[in-house]
């Protein structure tokens, strides 16, 4: 009997440690990363680095969900062989933030990063269509900067999980940004382009005509149709 006891209270006292540990212990983090794989004509074009195309991948996107209304995301620019890319400018990074209504934290660049504005709302980056939230620096190159981070924060739901921080655009694209490619043989940067990725770094984005490309191509047809017209009455 008194054994039976001592078993019980031992039980007790292990489950206790184990609960006092697990209280102690971090939450594991629920993150994902993905590279933009893909560049627009002046990065990927066939002569855009001194020749040859500017070698994927150009940045890094990590989404870090740290509450079911909170990640952070960072953008870090990558180095491929003698080429190095760093992110700048108008556009200098862009999401697709899967979430009617969110904040934005504070921008945090490695220097000499020069953060102007974040702008919230839908915005065209170059051909990869219209993303909801971007930032842009105040300069070119020389504010160009290397890692690009901030928090969201949804107010209007919540996240499941990392995987649904983002949601692509109807190019694909979850995230995009402003690439600066420097080379051994550039005083300054070679080339500067943008890029994009879907999330799936074996899936390239789709490049989307820009709302102004579109109005010409529907002004185009309209006015096919309406000569069309005048010369079956004729």
């Amino acid at each position: 009997m008194k054994s039976r006891k001592l078993t019980t209270i031992g039980c007790v006292a292990l489950a206790g440690l184990l609960c006092t540990f697990l209280a102690a212990s971090p939450v594991l983090a629920d993150i994902i990363t993905f590279d933009l794989t893909t560049g627009n004509t002046a990065l990927g074009g066939a002569t855009a680095c001194g020749g040859v195309p500017c070698p994927p991948d150009y940045a890094s996107v990590k989404v870090d969900r740290t509450s079911s209304t909170t990640a952070d995301i960072t953008f870090t620019g990558l180095t491929q062989g003698v080429f190095t890319y760093t992110l700048g400018d108008g556009s200098t990074v862009a999401l697709n933030v899967n979430a009617t209504t969110f904040t934005v934290g504070t921008v945090t660049e490695q220097a000499p990063g020069d953060f102007k504005q974040t702008n919230i709302g839908s915005q065209q980056v170059d051909g990869w269509g219209l993303f909801n939230f971007t930032v842009d620096n105040n300069d070119g190159f020389n504010a160009s900067t290397h890692s690009v981070s901030f928090t969201l924060t949804d107010v209007s739901g919540t996240w499941a999980d990392a995987e649904s921080v983002l949601v692509a655009n109807s190019g694909g694209s979850r995230a995009a940004a402003h690439i600066y490619a420097a080379g051994d043989d550039c005083d300054g940067a070679c080339v500067t382009g943008f890029a994009a990725g879907t999330g799936d770094n074996n899936l390239p984005p789709t490049q989307v005509p820009e709302p102004a490309t579109m109005m010409l191509l529907g002004s185009g047809l309209l006015m096919a149709a309406a000569g069309g017209r005048f010369l079956f009455k004729k």
